[in-house]
């Protein structure tokens, strides 16, 4: 029984010291005795972990060791090494695997120590692990490492993007739009956007945490800006726009010095004008215009001379310039020769219209007289005529009509229309007409050669010389008449009432006596 019992505690004893022996792991650290690596992003780096094999027996040899880069770290090809012998390796990108290549262990039990190296980068920085998994033949055993990459790359792209005004550009505006993006490797701190006047001085700035960065400065004054962004990340690494941008605001149309000379001239003269623009922002502006304006065409015309800056603010200048008949003097013909054009009878009854020079004399027939209209002077707006027999002589103005009596009777013969003047010719329209003339203007007679008046289409006087002597005439005779009619009749109820009182004595009065007695 106490032999049984021995036997039994010996059993108890091997087994805790066998488990003891399975439960023993290796001790995986780096090299250097730290627990931890921590490295600069963007750069390879060299990592050194060391496997101590403090498990005993033959079956805590250890014949693989891996190791799993993990988050963005990369395996430098080519870098891997150990001081363990007779060892196969191979990889990916992230995981690296050492194997004994015979019956040899790896890593043998009882405290071998063996190191395996190899180089890494990651360009994003954070904190990650690296795994390393030892196998024997009683299992596995994995050990997390921790690594800090740390930020050491300032933003790779700090610029303006649309809708920030472009560099050297000039605006017809109040305000300096802004947008900036940025690309960091890491993480943003803040972004400053400033803005500068003429003289460099700092007017005005903003910031944001977050790209891109957008707005606007407003409320500005005409003039030069500067405007540039900064930006820094977590770690405080810097980075600038690489352009400093220049904005011109401006709203201020440029000036106009516009002549011409002369500007009052016979057709086909030569009218010459110059123009010149300045402006503050721009440097030149060329200014738009027409040296010479046209004068084919007899009227008022304008010319005018424009200028626009770069930023597009345009500003105009007008100038009116008068085009005459060729050879007048104020505006008037002095042609003395005269052509004689005639109307047929059929024409001037259906309407005639003639295209005629000054001194054309239009020949015609009404009611079997001979009769003719001249036209003696021209303007680029009015053409006086005579018209004859009895001459009267009117000047019309364009669009105008006017009616006239040419047989001595109470109705009105013709009808003239002035159509327009253009290339130093009046183009009338003449027509037989039978209207029967206003009483009131009957007795209206031009004096021959006088500029007398003629009646329009509404039936008014449009006299300014003649004075209607006939309706006071009539008003006078009227007046004469009615008296004498007046006098007439008082004067024959006068002799009337003589007559009675001869022919019918009044009688006697009686006295109060005579009166007394007849009652009697």
């Amino acid at each position: 029984m106490e032999k049984s019992g021995g036997y039994l505690v010996l059993v108890v004893l091997f087994g805790l010291v066998s488990l003891t022996f399975v439960l023993a792991l290796p001790t995986i650290t780096i090299s250097t005795g730290e627990s931890s690596f921590n490295f600069n992003d963007s750069i390879s780096n060299f990592y050194n972990i060391s496997v101590n094999n403090s498990d005993i027996g033959l079956t805590a040899n250890i014949s693989q060791v891996n190791i799993t880069l993990w988050g963005n770290l990369n395996f430098t090809t080519g870098t891997n090494g150990t001081d363990a012998s007779l060892v196969t390796f191979s990889n990916t990108s992230t995981v690296l695997s050492w194997t004994n290549s015979s019956t040899t262990a790896l890593i043998n039990a009882s405290e071998e120590i063996k190191y395996f190296w190899f180089n890494a980068s990651s360009n994003t920085p954070g904190t990650y692990n690296i795994s390393i998994i030892t196998r024997n033949l009683t299992g596995t055993s994995t050990t997390n490492i921790s690594v800090t990459i740390n930020d050491t790359t300032s933003p790779s792209l700090v610029e303006f993007v649309s809708p920030t005004e472009t560099h050297n550009s000039n605006n017809s505006q109040t305000y300096i739009n802004y947008n900036i993006s940025v690309i960091d490797n890491g993480a943003i701190s803040t972004i400053f956007v400033k803005l500068y006047n003429s003289t460099n001085d700092e007017i005005n700035s903003s910031n944001s945490t977050s790209s891109p960065f957008t707005g606007n400065f407003s409320s500005l004054a005409n003039g030069v800006y500067y405007i540039n962004a900064t930006v820094n990340d977590t770690f405080n690494n810097l980075n600038t726009t690489v352009q400093t941008r220049n904005i011109t605001l401006d709203t201020v149309a440029p000036s106009i010095g516009f002549t011409c000379s002369p500007t009052s001239v016979s057709t086909g003269a030569t009218i010459t004008c110059s123009c010149s623009a300045t402006d503050t922002y721009t440097s030149n502006v060329t200014p738009s215009f027409t040296t010479s304006p046209s004068t084919s065409d007899t009227g008022t015309y304008s010319t005018t001379c424009t200028a626009t800056d770069s930023a597009g603010n345009s500003a105009s200048s007008s100038i009116s310039y008068t085009v005459e008949i060729a050879g007048t003097s104020s505006g008037t013909t002095t042609t003395t020769t005269t052509t004689t054009t005639t109307v047929s009878d059929a024409d001037i009854q259906a309407g005639s219209t003639k295209n005629i020079a000054v001194n054309t004399k239009l020949t015609f027939n009404i009611k079997n007289e001979s009769h003719s209209l001249t036209l003696k002077e021209l303007t680029s707006t009015t053409a006086k005529i005579d018209v004859a027999s009895t001459t009267q002589t009117v000047t019309m103005s364009i669009n105008e009509t006017k009616r006239f009596e040419i047989s001595n009777d109470t109705f009105y013969d013709l009808k003239v229309t002035l159509n327009s003047i253009a290339n130093n010719k009046a183009n009338f329209t003449i027509i037989e007409i039978h209207e029967e003339v206003p009483i009131e203007e009957r007795t209206q007679t031009p004096e021959a050669g006088a500029d007398a008046d003629a009646t329009a289409d509404d039936g008014t006087d449009l006299s300014e010389t003649t004075t209607n002597i006939g309706f006071w005439v009539i008003i006078i005779i009227g007046v004469i008449i009615l008296l004498a009619i007046i006098g007439y009749f008082l004067k024959k109820e006068k002799t009337k009432d003589t007559n009675n009182n001869f022919n019918n004595p009044i009688p006697k009065r009686k006295t109060k006596k005579e009166n007394n007695k007849k009652k009697k």
